[in-house]
């Protein structure tokens, strides 16, 4: 019962999560009150709240109960939703509390989740998280043995058993089994619980990947009414197989105006900055574990263009930038 990689080599794109570095979130965070526990470990959501104070999850912190762990163990788990998916880390120390420390820095956790365990939290300067691929830490002598096997989860449950630093989180790394999606239904299960005042405990006694209905998914709604239109008309690629940048300059869609402005910096200079954003739309409908799933999505697309030190006038405020003006694309959703 394992967790798999899928950028930052060949041979980690066949189990579906990714090892990576995480950056300092800036915007506070919350454990929630709802819990999932699927065997002996329990998915703790991870929330932030957006403009409208919509509740949003975009992280999900494991941990297994402490007697089932042995030796070097890793107890602890933290996937992080990034803008390319769901990435993966976790810790050497055999310290659940540390782990919870280290967890709560990185994402700027408002409440603890202390309550969950005996003892006082943990005092000192934490780990810093690792990441984590195959049911071990990236760059392990044995990751590589693990990602590629066929059926690792017998290795995996082997090592745990030897007190090896693993973990056998139940995120199933069986390469038919698409750990993104059921990370995305705990996400999503969490997000309903949190916005219906639910702080109950969700018990699973098997494997995620069993779950689920089986047959036919289920049929995609028509476009919404009020939806913002597609570029190009109809289609969006799905991140992070698309490139940024595919604007369109005629027809339909309407063409996304810029919008510039100018911030005076000092010493006659100005800040020139020009934006333009695009939207894209599309219906994702399949078999979740806990039933089916029709969710529409929506990618907005930015692009934004800054000349910092200019002493003659900025562009006007409909654009376009200069061509010479320095450009960034991002994108959300």
């Amino acid at each position: 019962m394992i967790d798999g990689c899928f950028v930052f080599a060949v041979a980690c794109s066949v189990m579906g999560i990714c090892g990576a570095a995480n950056a300092l979130s800036s915007v506070p965070h919350h454990f929630a009150d709802s819990r999932v526990v699927v065997d002996d470990w329990t998915f703790v959501p991870i929330y932030y709240e957006d403009a409208d104070e919509a509740k949003i999850v975009d992280g999900l912190f494991a941990y297994a109960d402490e007697a089932t762990r042995t030796g070097n163990n890793l107890s602890a788990v933290w996937y992080d939703k990034q803008a390319s998916g769901w990435y993966a880390s976790s810790w050497e120390t055999v310290d659940l509390q540390e782990a919870i420390k280290s967890v709560s820095i990185e994402e700027n956790i408002q409440n603890g989740l202390w309550e969950d365990f005996i003892g006082s939290p943990f005092q000192g300067v934490p780990e810093n998280p690792k990441g984590f691929s195959g049911g071990v830490l990236v760059g392990d002598p044995v990751e590589a043995a693990v990602i590629t096997a066929p059926d690792p989860e017998p290795l995996v449950d082997f090592l745990v058993t030897v007190g090896y630093a693993a973990a056998d989180i139940p995120v199933i790394g069986n390469q038919a089994c698409n750990q993104q999606a059921i990370l995305e239904d705990l996400a999503l299960r969490a997000t309903g619980d949190i916005a219906a005042g639910d702080d109950s405990i969700t018990y699973i006694p098997s494997d995620l990947c069993a779950r689920g209905p089986t047959g036919p998914k289920p049929p995609k709604p028509p476009r919404p009414g009020n939806a913002p239109p597609w570029s190009p008309p109809g289609t969006v690629p799905t991140a992070p197989a698309w490139t940024p940048g595919g604007w369109p300059t005629t027809g339909t869609p309407p063409v996304p105006a810029w919008s510039c402005r100018t911030v005076i910096v000092g010493g006659g200079a100005r800040n020139c900055i020009c934006s333009r954003h695009q939207r894209w739309g599309r219906w994702e409908t399949r078999n979740g574990i806990f039933g089916p799933v029709i969710r529409w999505h929506e990618i907005v697309e930015n692009e934004t263009c800054a000349d910092p030190a200019r002493t003659t006038p900025c562009p006007p405020a409909g654009g376009p930038p200069d061509a010479a003006i320095g450009c960034t694309s991002s994108y959300s959703g």
